[in-house]
């Protein structure tokens, strides 16, 4: 029905405005829209820089309005040139001409005008219709079912869902020329507007993970206003509309980062979680210090560890901090530590054990009483001195880092920094989801699990 009432406003206009206009200045704006809608979508892309900078922020209206002001231009460049035209034929027939040829002039120029302002009309609505097309695409994909939606997005919506129910879309779809990374975009904001759970699965997205650690984002996430909107579903004007969107869309350089993505892919990843075009780069990610893995690991290694020695190390590996480790695509990393304790101090045990001659004596003692005879004089107890196990020394580590692929081997060489700011390196290989680092020329090993 919105197509309709729409179709019929649009032609009755133009229709009236011939009628008005008459037939010069009608076809020079006939001739306009047809060559507005062809140069509209190029003029409208050089018009895109400047509709930024006057501080517009919305991605559907950055979209439409550069190409709506071109074809407006355009319009009224054609516009300006048939009232030039009638002008003249004006004068001609008014003051060079008798009466009677100015009449017929004046009838067959509103006649004219009137045909060819329906037929303008029809260029306007299929101008129009384009638009409902692909605009209507995306307002369809991020509107609530309950209609609690700004009124250009239900008409939008509404609109677009008549071009398809009328098979009319068939028509445009041969016209349209938007680039398919507007429509998988949409796509993408649909699922994810739908699906607000996704975003958690966004943040570990490989090309996303650097940008997930600016501070903009890391803001975003700990804001619990913006995310009631975002998981509570609001309309996409108030999601928009919060100030943190518009310091998103307002900075040009995470824009610049965000275009660049592989929308296919991140579709796919937001669907399965996985990613096809980052699949062999097993090292990006989450990765979590698994404690309990570098204990078995240990044991494994040393099956003959006395129970003292595993009982000090268990108790190493508890007072280590937790490490998560971050590998992004610029082969970075990004290292935090939390919590953990100073390590168990060695101590020194001293253990008297008294000689056998006090044994003896003891027993003496226990039946004859303190005075009996033929007590020996009991000599002073042996001391024996056992130092406690060795305590392994505890990782520390913090800060940012870097990573690189050792292609003959598959495997990783990182360079991590400790909390002395001091760069180890290290080498890793990853199996099963799970990160193996060995510092170089050390034997200590510890085992991360990827955290998705």
């Amino acid at each position: 029905m919105t197509l309709w009432i729409l179709a019929l406003g649009v032609l009755g206009l133009f229709a009236a405005v011939g009628f008005a206009l008459g037939a010069v200045r009608n076809l020079t704006f006939f001739l306009g829209a047809i060559v507005a809608g062809l140069v509209a979508t190029p003029l409208g892309g050089a018009l895109t820089g400047l509709i930024k900078s006057a501080g517009l922020k919305n991605p559907l209206w950055i979209y439409l309005v550069p190409s709506g002001i071109a074809y407006v231009l355009v319009l009224i460049l054609f516009l300006a040139l048939g009232f030039g035209l009638h002008f003249k034929i004006m004068m001609f027939y008014k003051y060079k001409r008798d009466d009677v040829s100015n009449q017929q002039w004046l009838r067959m120029d509103r006649r004219v005008g009137t045909s060819i302002g329906l037929l303008t009309g029809v260029i306007i609505f299929f101008a129009i219709s384009k638009l409902i097309y692909t605009g209507g695409y995306l307002t369809a994909q991020v509107s609530t079912e309950d209609g609690n939606n700004p009124a250009w997005i239900n008409f939008m919506s509404s609109a677009r869902r008549d071009i398809h129910e009328t098979g009319f879309d068939r028509v445009l779809a041969a016209l349209d020329k938007t680039p398919a990374a507007f429509y998988q975009g949409s796509d993408i904001l649909g699922l994810l507007y739908h699906n607000p759970v996704l975003q958690g699965r966004l943040s570990n997205y490989p090309y996303f993970l650097s940008l997930g650690q600016r501070t903009e984002f890391q803001e975003m996430g700990a804001d619990k206003e913006y995310n009631d909107l975002i998981f509570g579903k609001a309309s996409v004007k108030a999601i928009i509309e919060h100030p943190r969107t518009q310091g998103i869309l307002g900075n040009a350089e995470i824009l610049n980062e965000i275009i660049g993505v592989d929308l296919k892919d991140l579709r796919t990843f937001l669907e399965t979680g996985k990613s096809p075009k980052y699949a062999d780069e097993h090292l990006l990610g989450f990765w979590t210090l698994d404690k309990e893995a570098v204990l078995v690991h240990e044991r494994k290694t040393k099956p003959d560890i006395k129970s003292v020695e595993l009982a000090s190390l268990r108790k190493t590996i508890d007072t280590m901090p937790n490490i998560t480790l971050l590998a992004t695509l610029n082969n970075k990393t990004h290292v935090k530590s939390s919590g953990g304790a100073p390590p168990p101090t060695a101590t020194t045990v001293v253990v008297q054990v008294p000689p056998v001659s006090q044994q003896r004596d003891n027993r003496v003692t226990s039946r004859y009483g303190p005075l009996a005879r033929g007590q020996q004089r009991t000599p002073p107890p042996t001391t024996i001195v056992v130092a406690a196990p060795p305590t392994p020394p505890i990782t520390q580590l913090a800060g940012d880092g870097e990573w690189k692929r050792i292609e003959a081997s598959g495997e990783y060489q990182l360079v991590l920094p400790n909390s002395l700011g001091t760069n180890l390196t290290w080498s890793g290989r990853v199996k099963d989801n799970e990160l193996f680092i060995t510092e170089t020329n050390k034997s200590q090993l510890l085992i991360f699990y990827k955290t998705q």
